[in-house]
């Protein structure tokens, strides 16, 4: 079972970059997972040299089973562990302020949240990311960037008069 996820970074008043990246292969285990992510993580550290590691507070979906949310803590550990090795600074935000701040709703069903967060990205910035999870990293992103670079806030979004 592999693992996909999506990012964002960049510089605060910037465009940021975005993207999807595929940990392990279709038959990958836990431990391949982990060491991908580890990977991708210090590529990008290298290539970028960010200050912070923004992520989501965990959240976990009811399931049954125990293989979906162990990878889902281990994963988490992991990006913190390697953002502590590169001296980041490390800040997670609850997946519904977020979405209050960037579609001015925090309390829609999954579906419905990231579709609007998509359309959100394509209408008020013009940025066109590919997957639903894209969308929900560029407003981490653009969260994050009002929130621990306030001078760079963007003047649009629910929470911003346009400009």
């Amino acid at each position: 079972m592999g693992t996909a996820t999506a990012y964002a970074y960049g510089y605060p008043r910037c465009v940021p970059a975005w993207g999807r990246v595929q940990l392990g292969g279709e038959l990958a285990n836990d431990a391949d997972v982990f060491y991908e992510l580890a990977c991708f993580l210090r590529e990008k550290i290298a290539e970028y040299q960010p200050r912070w590691l923004v992520t989501e507070a965990l959240w976990l979906p009811t399931s049954k089973g125990i293989a979906a949310p162990r990878r889902t803590f281990g994963l988490d550990a992991i990006a913190k562990l390697v953002a502590r090795q590169h001296r980041l600074r490390i800040q997670e935000y609850a997946v519904q302020e977020v979405a209050r701040f960037f579609i001015g709703s925090g309390g829609l069903k999954s579906n419905e949240k990231k579709r609007r967060t998509k359309a959100a990205c394509e209408q008020i910035y013009g940025w066109k990311p590919v997957t639903l999870d894209e969308a929900d990293a560029i407003a981490l992103w653009v969260f994050a960037e009002a929130k621990l670079d306030p001078l760079s806030r963007r003047a649009a979004g629910p929470l911003f008069p346009a400009v």
